[in-house]
């Protein structure tokens, strides 16, 4: 949640920059500000991805409690 809400804060500040690049603008800072959202939102999805995996490896792999028994 965190992680949204900083990359919210971030792209309401390079807003008009990356507004300009979409028109056709090419200004070095539109440039720059387009990469760097694109590298935080690959960022954003490997963290939600490593998370993902995280739990459901602990689910399925590392909680024998709450696996069913030839008992149950």
């Amino acid at each position: 949640m965190t992680c949204s809400y900083w990359l919210i804060n971030t792209y309401k500040q390079m807003r008009v920059p990356i507004l300009l690049a979409l028109i056709g603008v090419p200004t070095e800072l539109a440039v720059m500000n387009l990469t760097v959202l694109a590298l935080m939102c690959v960022l954003t999805l490997l963290v939600q991805m490593f998370a993902t995996a995280i739990g459901i490896f602990y689910w399925h792999i590392a909680s024998p409690s709450r696996r069913l028994s030839v008992n149950d």
